[in-house]
Parts: C-alpha cells; sequence; structure tokens
C-alpha cells in the first residue's frame, strides 16, 4: 500500500519534477504535490497549505535553493528540506547545509532520494514529538507552581527537592529554607506516633496516602492541611520520589468544628443537647455492663417556668436558664454529664454510682441549690422542680428506655407538688399491654387500608411557587382514631413492619406525584423520608428504582430524606448506597439537621442534594438561645458545599423573615399549609403562586 506524502516542490522544469515524482512512486510513497519557482509562489503554496518536505532546485532563473530555504525559515515552518540539483559543488553542499537544508542530492543519483525522505520524515516526527513534551513539560510546571495547592517533591527519605509558591504562601517558609529540609520540619506534634508509622507503611508499601495533617507554620500557628502523598517509582518499581499536594483547610476545620459543637450543645446554656446526652448515656451503659456500677439518668423540669416568659419576658427566662445550668453543673463531679433537652427541661448523667442510696444525697443538694433566691436586676425568682429518675440496671438496659422511665417518673414527681422527685416504678407505665395492642393492630392496618398519606407544601422563597411535597404517613385506628406517627413508627421500625409499609408509602408518593406533573403541574417533586431500617435493606436501591418504574415517575421528581443518624450508622455503606441512587436520578437530603451527632467530615463525602433544617433551631431564631446563629451556620455550611436548605417548622413572619434574610431557598411549615390529603394538595397546585411577602406583611394571618 502507497504511502501518501504532501510534496512543496520548488523546481522550474516539468520534467525534473516527474523524474522527482516517478522516484517517490517507485519507492512506495503516493505524493500529492505542487511546483512553485517564485519566492511569491512558494510563500502563498507555504500558506495556503500543509507539507510534509520541501524538495528544491538549488538554482533556476528566478530563485534559488538558499533563498526558498531562508523563506521558510522566516516563516517558521519547520520542516525537511531536502536540496536536489544537477550541478552543485562540494563547497555548495556544505553552505546549504550550514544554512540548514537536511540533505543534499544530485539529480543523477536520485536513488538516495527515497531513503532520505524516510529518514527526515522520521526524524522531523522525533523532533515534533520532542517539542510536544517540553511543551507539555512547560506547561505541567507551570501548572504546578500556580496551583493554589501545596506541591512538595521529596527525595525516598523525606528531604525537601522541591515546593512551589502556594507551598511558600501556606507554610511561611520560603523555598530556599524549605529545600534541603527534611518534610518533619512542618510536624505540630499533634499526631501521634502510629500515625506517622501508618503513613511511611502506606507509602513503602507503593500507595497513596490520604488525610487531613494538622501542621505547624513558620511562624508557629497550627494549621489544618487535606494532604495526599503519591510515591514515585523507577522503571525497577523502586520507590525514587514522593509528591504531595495538599490544601490548607484551616477556615473549613474551624467552622466544621464550630458547627459540629453548635449541632451538639444548647446555644443558650453551652451544655450538650439531646443528641449528646444520649450518645454520652450510651456509652455510659457500656461501661457499666463492663465495672457493675449504677447510671442514674436525672429529668428536671422547672415548675411554672413559662410564667416568667410571659410575664417577664424572654431575656429573663434566657437568664433562668443560664443560671440553673450553671447551678446543675456545679452540684456534680467532672465525670458527670448536664444536658439541655427543651424550653425548661434538663437531664443529669450521674456515672459509676456504687448504690441506689447514693443518689437522693446528689438530688437534694441539686434541690436545695436550685431553690435559693435568683435575682436579675430588681427581679427576685424563686425556681422549684420536679425529677424523676430511672437506674441501669433495674428499670432499662438502654439510653432509650431510661429516658422513657425518666420521663414517666417525673410526671408522678409534679403530681407530688413542687421540689419532688421519684424514682420510677414498673407500675408506673402500662406501655407493656399498650405495644402489644399496638403490635397486633399494625399487623393488620396494610392490609386494611388504615394507613394514608398527608402532603405538607414546600415552597421556593424568592418565586413563591410550591417546587414539591413531603409525604407523611398517618394511621387512622378504627378505635382510637388518627395516632401520632410518634406512636406506631417506631414500633414497625422495631417489628420491621417498617419494610413493607415504606414500599407503599414509596409508591403511593410516587403516584400521587406522576398526576401531579400529568397535569401539566411540571417539576413538581415528592420528599418520601425513608426510615433508618429501610435504609439499612441491601435492596434499597432497586426498591426505589423498582417504585419508580410501577409509577412511571421520572427518578428527578423523587427526594430520599435521611436522618443524620441514619448515614452515620456505616458511612461507607451508606456512601455506595447513596452513590446508587444518585447515579438514578433521585435527590437525596438530609433531614433534621442539627440534631444528630454526626462526623461532619463525611458530610461533602456523600452525594446530598439537600439540607432540611430541623424545627427545633427553626422556632428558636426569633429568641435569644443561640438558634440562630445555629441556622445561620447551617445555611452558609450548606451554600459552601453547594447544597439547597429546606427550613422545617416555619409557623410564624418572624421566623419567615429570618429565613429570606439569610438566604434560605426553601420552607414548609404551618405558616404556609398544614399537611393535606392527595386532593388538597393539587388545589393547593392549581392555586399557583403563594404570595410569601403578603404572608409575611400580615403576619402569618
Amino acid at each position: 500500500m502507497l504511502k501518501s506524502i504532501r510534496i512543496l516542490i520548488v523546481e522550474d522544469s516539468d520534467d525534473d519534477t516527474e523524474l522527482l515524482l516517478r522516484e517517490l512512486r517507485k519507492g512506495g510513497f503516493d505524493p500529492v504535490h505542487q511546483r512553485v519557482e517564485t519566492m511569491q509562489d512558494m510563500q502563498a503554496a507555504l500558506q495556503a497549505s500543509t507539507w510534509d518536505i520541501i524538495i528544491s532546485d538549488y538554482s533556476m532563473p528566478h530563485f534559488d535553493g538558499i533563498g526558498a530555504l531562508k523563506l521558510a525559515k522566516s516563516l517558521e515552518f519547520d520542516l525537511p528540506f531536502i536540496i536536489v540539483s544537477a550541478n552543485i559543488g562540494e563547497e555548495i553542499a556544505v553552505m546549504a547545509m550550514k544554512a540548514g537544508a537536511h540533505d543534499y542530492i544530485m539529480k543523477g543519483n536520485l536513488a538516495r532520494l527515497v531513503p532520505a525522505i524516510e529518514r527526515e520524515l522520521k526524524e522531523a516526527k522525533l523532533r515534533h514529538s520532542h517539542r510536544e513534551s517540553e511543551k507539555q513539560m512547560q506547561q505541567l510546571s507551570s501548572a504546578v507552581e500556580q496551583t493554589a495547592d501545596a506541591v512538595t517533591i521529596t527525595d525516598a527519605e523525606g528531604n525537601i527537592e522541591y515546593v512551589n509558591a502556594a507551598f511558600s504562601d501556606i507554610t511561611g517558609f520560603s523555598k530556599q529554607e524549605a529545600i534541603g529540609q527534611s518534610c518533619s520540619m512542618l510536624k505540630s506534634g499533634r499526631h501521634n506516633a502510629a500515625f506517622y508509622a501508618g503513613l511511611w507503611q502506606s507509602l513503602t508499601e507503593g500507595h497513596t496516602f490520604q488525610d487531613i495533617f494538622i501542621n505547624r507554620r513558620k511562624d508557629g500557628n497550627i494549621y489544618y492541611e487535606e494532604k495526599s502523598i503519591t510515591p514515585l517509582k523507577d522503571e525497577k518499581g523502586k520507590v525514587t520520589h514522593f509528591i504531595s499536594t495538599g490544601k490548607d483547610i484551616t477556615e473549613q476545620m474551624a467552622t466544621r468544628q464550630r458547627l459540629h459543637h453548635l449541632s451538639s450543645h444548647d446555644g443558650l446554656t453551652d451544655l450538650p443537647n439531646r443528641s449528646l446526652f444520649i450518645d454520652r448515656l450510651s456509652q455510659a451503659i457500656s461501661r457499666a455492663r463492663w465495672n457493675g456500677r449504677v447510671v442514674a439518668v436525672l429529668f428536671i423540669d422547672l415548675d411554672r417556668f413559662k410564667n416568667i416568659n410571659e410575664t417577664l419576658g424572654f431575656e429573663y427566662g434566657d437568664s433562668v436558664l443560664q443560671a440553673v445550668a450553671s447551678r446543675l453543673t456545679q452540684n456534680v463531679r467532672d465525670g458527670d454529664t448536664v444536658a439541655r433537652l427543651g424550653d425548661d427541661e434538663f437531664a443529669i448523667l450521674l456515672e459509676d454510682i456504687y448504690q441506689k442510696e447514693d443518689i437522693p444525697v446528689v438530688v437534694e443538694k441539686i434541690i436545695k441549690s436550685l431553690s435559693q433566691i435568683h435575682i436579675f436586676d430588681e427581679h427576685e425568682l424563686f425556681v422549684t422542680t420536679a425529677m424523676g429518675i430511672s437506674l441501669y440496671p433495674s428499670d432499662g438496659d438502654d439510653a432509650q428506655t431510661l429516658i422513657q422511665n425518666a420521663d414517666v417518673a417525673i410526671h408522678h414527681a409534679k403530681e407530688s407538688g413542687s421540689n419532688n422527685y421519684r424514682f420510677y416504678e414498673s407500675k408506673m407505665n402500662t406501655q407493656s399491654l399498650y405495644r402489644l395492642n399496638m403490635e397486633s393492630s399494625l399487623g393488620k392496618a396494610l392490609e386494611r387500608e388504615e394507613f394514608f398519606l398527608l402532603y405538607q407544601p414546600q415552597i421556593n422563597l424568592k418565586s413563591g411557587q410550591i417546587i414539591g411535597f413531603e409525604a407523611l404517613l398517618r394511621w387512622q385506628h378504627p378505635e382510637l382514631g388518627t395516632v401520632s406517627p410518634v406512636e406506631f413508627i417506631p414500633l414497625l421500625e422495631e417489628t420491621g413492619m417498617i419494610n413493607q409499609v415504606g414500599r407503599w408509602v414509596l409508591r403511593t408518593a410516587c403516584q400521587a406525584c406522576r398526576t401531579w406533573n400529568e397535569m401539566g403541574l411540571h417539576d413538581i417533586k415528592v420528599s418520601v423520608n425513608m426510615s433508618p431500617v429501610q435504609f439499612d435493606n441491601d435492596n434499597i436501591s432497586h426498591i426505589v428504582a423498582d417504585a419508580l418504574s410501577e409509577t412511571w415517575l421520572e427518578a428527578k421528581y423523587l427526594e430520599i430524606e435521611l436522618t443524620e443518624s441514619t448515614i452515620m450508622r456505616s458511612p461507607q455503606k451508606t456512601i455506595s448506597v447513596l452513590d446508587e441512587l444518585n447515579a438514578m436520578g433521585v435527590t437525596l437530603a438530609i433531614d433534621d439537621f442539627g440534631t444528630g451527632y454526626s462526623s461532619l467530615s463525611y458530610l461533602q463525602k456523600f452525594p446530598i442534594d439537600v439540607l432540611k433544617i430541623d424545627r427545633f433551631f427553626v422556632k428558636d431564631v426569633s429568641k435569644n438561645n443561640g438558634g440562630a446563629s445555629i441556622v445561620n451556620a447551617i445555611i452558609s455550611m450548606a451554600h459552601s458545599l453547594k447544597m439547597s436548605v429546606v427550613a422545617e417548622g416555619v409557623e410564624d413572619n418572624e421566623q419567615l423573615a429570618f429565613l429570606q434574610e439569610h438566604d434560605c431557598e426553601m420552607v414548609q411549615g404551618f405558616l404556609f399549609s398544614k399537611p393535606v390529603p392527595h386532593e388538597a394538595a393539587m388545589q393547593l397546585l392549581k392555586a399557583g403562586v403563594i404570595e410569601v411577602e403578603k404572608i409575611r406583611h400580615a403576619g402569618g394571618s
């Protein structure tokens, strides 16, 4: 098969040109050519077409080979250039080669032409490849030098051989100060020996090491660096160098730590909140199983606290809560936990108790301390309390049971008057029988069609459009009437019935959403809460896919809501499942965000689209108890991670104004609509835009 070649021939003779072409064809080439014999024609040909090689006669009436060569170079055409001439002496040949010709051939010896062309084409290809490699290296070098990430190259012992400008900007060490030093110059002492042992083991085995490093700058300040270190190997597979790239994430870590603290602590008193209290209680139970000690849970409720808020205002109420928190903390040991669970509800976790009889001493000390006069400005306030106490192991062997039983006990303490406490007793609670009856009824509820869904609209704050609905499960018991989800959903989860009921909810909600979109009301989503029990099902992705397939609903219209605790139970498995759902096109949301006690470092690793702020924080944005700070922090963090935000439980115009001011995109709550049946949801959609500003200025009326 002939090889194609494009040749520009500088020649005044057609016959000589034909001789050249014949020789090329004989040598296996299929030449495409153009013959020129003046400087102007050659310049035009070079600029009009692409050529592989130039063959030029040396002597012509209007032009010569040296002139052709100079013209090609002046126009920056780096092409193989061969002079073919009938009369060329050695002196002229040397001059031509010095001028840049790649070869010269006598017309009487054209047998050299094809080998010369093949050689020059090969060398031209190598020159081009070399230039491209140099260009790429220059680009790479420039990119490395200009990137915002710190880049460091060390030898196999960790001695620095190269750093870029970003390294100097981040660490404060100049290139001259860093090169030749050990990379340990950045050590802060915050990592233990095991951390570095794991690092070097991974690297010497040829694996990339990734982690967050706590390093120290030249000025002594600590900084956080998200770093990847990769071993570089020679042709024999031996590690010769290491290259690390790092990003300064000090500000992000500070934000995460602040948000983590806010999410696990009460904003007003800085005490642990419910989620952190439960976590510590669970840990205390685990320790008590091992050491055989007693764990006590004390629930504390302030009497008539509502009167203080209504009479003196929230400012005084907040001061009372802070004072109570301080006195409670002062009257327990360092290892015990004081938490604020709600408005005027506190809890204390007492660990390592030898016997039940030791507890009343602590309780009476607390009651006495709280009963002392509280003075705020000119006001003298007396605070009385009721306390309910449950014990591990006698009253329960898990955190939830102990909390429930302490709550039961506090109601009996209130019946006995102010400043009283009661230990939990089994006769206080008839929940066991009630539970059995509820389980039996739940087992038949789906078959009897007693479950139904209500839909609460989600509003785009900028447009006022309803952009979707959250599907909420309800149960119409034939004897008890409508049963609260708080009562029956935990039972569904504990018994495993949530899997079957969850499939029904998913399918029913998808069918409703398809109906809305078929009405011409396009881009309406439905959000479905997924229980942790459902999420643990290995087939959950298939279950979601089946629901979409059976209802012919596009995946983009379905949003799956998961709580923080659900996604953090097994982060690696969570990432895998969420990736599968995300690949389908399903929107993913974290529900009740801010109430979980999770590792926020995972948040950016999950393919989450939406954060839903828990109503507990939303209801307090207008009060001076830290709710506004938490909500603002959550919105800022979500936006920095390219997530949208939905605020739940919006009930008044002050909350609405705060959320608008802080760029919350979506809201839902009784201010706009309570949860409604499917038909009523359709009517809301037909009504069109909800006039957010009118609602706000009308005070939600």
